[in-house]
């Protein structure tokens, strides 16, 4: 009789399981499948026990009543099993139940013993000879996956980092003499016509009502921003002016002026719509110039950044 192969339970597993002659090796067990259910080994001693089970009388009361109580009743185990068995101790396998425990119990000898054949206990071995060694090389391909992988999320952390704060220190390198190279002037030239935010806004006060729908109508064309911010603002005057008048962004109206005389057909595009402003030419154009060149500096770096981050 030989001694059943110690297994441990806590082996991981990387290799799939290994099978030969309907036998099945996966690194905890050595086991036989039936029908979807994995069997391994039973001991002798408690195979012999199963097959020689004779329920034991009632639980009796001090009065020799039977009791309430009485133990859980034994549970047989199912005929896949029996039938595993019957194959792990290299007997002729069957397809029943009872007749599967017959021939195993016919197989023990006079004193409970059973003998494991041979070939068995060699191809337990062998299986788990090869289940070893697939499973050493699965880990040391799992291992260098996991390597690559963590050297890999590691240099695209570093660069977005590197990414990050070069972005961020551009944007706190950023000087107000940027203003005007944006706008095509030379430096030294826009300090030397620099003027102060107050007497920007009293000249902007000053300029006559045309001029100043044609600086609004140019800034609305060039910058999408303002474009929507001026027809939030247009519609909220004709709402106050109109109290409760239907829009007119989409209707003809005359625009009074010098010149050719023309009409000023008012669409969805925002830059026809700045003719309907009058006396709140001077507001709008003072609030376009106190935001337009912050917009200007950060809207590049600020989309650059969002695209580096994603």
């Amino acid at each position: 009789m030989h001694a059943p192969m110690s297994w441990s339970s806590t082996t991981r597993q990387y290799a799939p399981p290994v099978t030969r002659d309907g036998f099945s090796c996966n690194g905890r067990s050595f086991y036989v499948q039936i029908g979807g259910h994995s069997h391994e080994r039973t001991d002798p001693k408690a195979l012999h026990d199963l097959l020689t089970y004779t329920p034991p009388p009632p639980v009796l009361t001090k009065a020799g009543k039977v009791a309430k109580r009485q133990p859980q009743p034994h549970k047989d185990p199912s005929d896949h099993y029996y039938c595993a068995q019957l194959l792990h101790y290299g007997l002729k396998p069957m397809k029943t139940k009872e007749p599967a425990k017959k021939r195993l119990l016919a197989a023990f000898s006079a004193n409970g013993t059973i003998v494991v054949p041979e070939k068995i206990i060699k191809l337990e071995e062998a299986l788990r000879m090869e289940y070893d060694q697939a499973n050493e090389l699965a880990k040391q391909r799992h291992e260098e996956e996991e390597e690559l992988r963590r050297i890999d999320e590691e240099r695209k952390r570093k660069q977005r980092k590197r990414d990050y704060d070069t972005l961020m220190q551009e944007f706190v390198d950023i000087d107000v003499s940027d203003v005007g190279l944006l706008h095509g002037v030379d430096e030294s030239e826009s300090a030397s016509n620099e003027i102060s935010q107050v007497e920007l806004h009293d000249a902007i006060a000053a300029l006559p009502e045309k001029q100043l729908r044609k600086i609004l109508v140019k800034l609305v064309d060039d910058i999408p921003e303002l474009e929507r911010a001026m027809r939030l603002e247009i519609g909220k005057l004709q709402l106050s002016e109109d109290d409760g008048a239907p829009a007119t962004s989409k209707k003809a109206t005359k625009s009074k002026g010098k010149g050719k005389g023309k009409e000023t057909v008012c669409t969805s595009n925002c830059s026809m719509v700045v003719g309907v402003l009058d006396t709140h030419c001077a507001m709008s154009l003072i609030f376009i110039v106190s935001t337009i060149e912050l917009q200007r500096l950060c809207r590049p770096v600020y989309n650059r950044c969002s695209l580096s981050l994603r």
